[in-house]
């Protein structure tokens, strides 16, 4: 799952400087660090990539969030894995 997480931060035109944060019991990479919002929230930016489970994960959030207050939500996350359903599952034999 390392390439999908580098593909991810090579296709979305990292911003800020690249960290190594804890989303709950894993670890992420930020892209968008702290970087211009360009949504309809203004404000900034920041947007991480992880990979629990076999599964890649994105979280964003934009508009007037303090960094340290981002990163305390980041490592509040559960991820469930198990309890996930393919969008496309495979046919039954």
């Amino acid at each position: 799952m390392a390439t999908w997480t580098a593909d991810y931060i090579e296709s979305s035109m990292p911003c800020g400087t690249e960290e190594q944060v804890p989303v709950g019991d894993r670890t992420g990479t930020v892209d968008l660090n702290d970087c211009p919002g360009q949504g309809r929230l203004g404000g900034r930016v920041s947007d991480i990539a992880v990979v629990a489970g076999g599964r890649g994960y994105n979280f964003t959030m934009e508009g007037q969030v303090d960094h340290t207050f981002w990163l305390a939500m980041l490592a509040g996350v559960t991820f469930t894995p198990q309890s996930a359903t393919d969008a496309n599952p495979a046919p039954s034999p």
